[in-house]
Formats: C-alpha cells, sequence, structure tokens
C-alpha cells in the first residue's frame, strides 16, 4: 500500500497537481481498490477503517514525496525514477494480489477459486484504476496491450489453487501458506518487472486490426443538387 501510494504521488506531482490532488491521488491508489473489493463483498468494516495503519501509510508516502520534491525536485522529474516507480508498482501489485486471495478465505467467500482472482483483481486493478481516471487516462488500463491485470488473475488463481489444496488436508504448517504466499509476491513481481522489461503484451483480440481499420463516413451528396428545402419552394 506505500508503495502503491508513491507511485501515486509522483504521477501526481508530475501532473501539476496540488497537494490537495497529490493526497487524492495517493489515497485511490493506495486504498480505493481495497474499499472497493470491501464494497463487492458487503464487509461490514472496511480494512482501511479498521487498520487505520493503511491511511497512515499513505499520509507517509506523500509526505515523503513533497519532502523530496522540495529537496530534488528535478529527480521526481527524472527518467531514471521510472524504474523506481515500474518497481513500486510491481511490489503494489504483488502485495493487493495476495491480499485479494486471503480476503477471500477470511470472509469465507465461496467458491474460493471463482472469488480469489476476482477480489485480487478489484485489489489490485481497483484503485489504479480510479487513479487513471482521475488523470484522464483511465482507458488505458484496461486496454488490449497492457499485461497487467492478467498476471494478478493468473498468479492469485494459483494462489488459491495452492490454498485449496491446504484446506483439504488433515494438517499442515502455517509456514507452509506464509511461504506459498511470498512465493506469489515474488512471482508477480518477477512477471511484472519482466514484462516491463521485454516489451511483453496482452493478446490484442483483434485491436490493432480495429484501430488500423478506417472508419466509414457517410457519401456527401453532389454540390450540384438543390437542398430540401429550396426542391420544396
Amino acid at each position: 500500500m506505500f508503495a502503491a501510494a508513491l507511485t501515486g504521488s509522483v504521477l501526481a506531482i508530475r501532473a501539476g497537481m496540488s497537494v490537495t490532488g497529490i493526497l487524492i491521488l495517493a489515497m485511490a491508489t493506495g486504498v480505493g481498490g481495497g474499499l472497493l473489493r470491501d464494497v463487492v463483498i458487503n464487509r461490514p468494516v472496511p480494512t482501511v477503517v479498521q487498520q487505520p495503519v493503511f491511511l497512515a501509510l499513505v499520509y507517509g508516502a506523500v509526505l515523503l514525496v513533497l519532502l523530496v520534491g522540495q529537496l530534488r525536485f528535478a529527480w521526481l522529474l527524472s527518467p531514471r525514477l521510472d524504474r523506481w516507480l515500474d518497481g513500486f508498482d510491481a511490489l503494489g501489485i504483488a502485495a493487493f494480489t495476495v491480499t485479494g486471495v486471503l480476503i477471500a478465505l477470511r470472509m469465507q467467500v465461496e467458491p474460493l477459486l471463482l472469488w480469489g482472482p476476482m477480489l485480487s483483481v478489484l485489489t489490485a486493478g481497483g484503485g489504479m484504476l480510479v487513479r487513471e481516471f482521475i488523470r484522464g487516462r483511465g482507458e488505458g488500463l484496461l486496454q488490449c496491450g497492457v499485461l497487467y491485470h492478467e498476471i494478478t488473475f493468473g498468479c492469485s488463481l494459483l494462489l488459491s489453487l495452492v490454498l485449496v489444496g491446504y484446506s483439504e488436508r488433515e494438517t499442515y504448517r502455517v509456514q507452509d501458506l506464509e511461504l506459498s504466499v511470498i512465493l506469489t509476491m515474488a512471482l508477480v513481481m518477477l512477471i511484472r518487472l519482466t514484462a516491463i522489461q521485454r516489451g511483453w503484451r496482452s493478446p490484442d483480440l483483434g485491436a490493432d486490426r480495429l484501430r488500423r481499420s478506417a472508419p466509414i463516413s457517410d457519401p456527401e451528396p453532389p454540390a450540384d443538387l438543390p437542398d430540401r428545402e429550396s426542391r420544396c419552394k
């Protein structure tokens, strides 16, 4: 959550937003997906309300970025920072991916194989989607070619399968569950960073052909034909 809020704060500064705008964008990125997830599963008290430390992390991220902006503002605009932002983005996706599955398990939302990936996608992508809509770029996150939600869905489905397998055992170690969560986070980060570095893209499903096709416009009437009003006179 802290990493996601950092990313939102830096993007807000790059967009020239005010302090209020920076805070809103950081909150949307950090806790927006969790709030959306809790609304979907009808959770009585959202997680961010139960544990205010999450909101404190968002405030801390904003204060850190504002402090860095006062000391070295040019560094926030430097392309070198993009690598750090990619790392924070991958870390945020990884944390949100496992959080969605664990929330589904804790709330006993069944079947886990269906709800686990869905809540993970809402948690990881909901806040970032709100962030991009605030920036006026909401459609870009959902367009074909952006390998983003597919990583969350696939890895959360894998973690759900592992947890279902453990639940069918008579005995299991808590350390094994913790290891599964850590390995899932590492896998999400690895795939996301590799996709950015090597330019991996999701299937376009014909989107490129649609963009290349020219729109069909209505033919214009000949210039020598009189308009309707003149014909009626």
